[in-house]
């Protein structure tokens, strides 16, 4: 029992003595500022990323070379062969990423377009608000389904033009589109 638990010790120190470690830091080439989230790739074996100062870690490596490759979003990657029990300094050289101009463009539904709308002037609103939620505003108009869970049209209301709920329907103030950017629901 001794010599296996003797056994067991020696296997364990010479893996700790022969064990290396990999490290160094990122930095930019021209200003000298840390490159933070940077992706460390070790020869297919491990990978890793630089935390806020720039600086990356592999522990436990054994003895001998390896390829390590340095990337980042707007740098050119870095390729190189290094020994275990290095500690490096890699600098990356920005990229300059150029993209195309984007034109937004949009359309209006006009009186003649083959689209079903409805303006609602500014009388017409003033003359049907008794003080409850707007979907009970937009009640009158043609194929407007309108709910309420109180049955007051205060609180929580909701409306749908013909069966299509609000996530479908969109609402425009002034022309500006209100329909919230993540749900696609109109919140009034």
């Amino acid at each position: 029992m001794q010599k296996l638990f003797l056994g067991i010790c020696y296997l364990l120190c010479s893996q700790w003595l022969t064990a290396q470690q990999i490290s160094g830091k990122v930095t930019d080439l021209n200003s000298g500022a840390a490159v933070a989230s940077a992706t460390v790739e070790l020869s297919n074996i491990a990978t890793t990323t630089t935390n806020a100062s720039g600086d990356f870690i592999f522990r436990k490596i054994r003895s001998g070379d390896y390829r390590i490759r340095i990337s980042s979003i707007g740098y050119k990657a870095v390729d190189t062969t290094v020994a275990a029990g290095s500690n490096l300094e890699f600098k990356l050289q920005r990229l300059n990423l150029f993209m195309q101009p984007v034109e937004v463009r949009a359309i209006q539904a006009g009186d003649k377009s083959p689209f079903t709308k409805t303006n609602l002037s500014k009388k017409e609103i003033e003359k049907l608000n008794l003080g409850q939620d707007i979907p009970f505003v937009l009640n009158q108009t043609p194929s407007a389904v309108v709910s309420s869970d109180a049955g007051t049209g205060i609180g929580y209301t909701g409306i749908r033009i013909r069966g299509t709920d609000a996530t479908r329907i969109n609402v425009t103030l002034n022309g500006i589109p209100y329909n919230d950017a993540e749900s696609q629901g109109t919140f009034l």
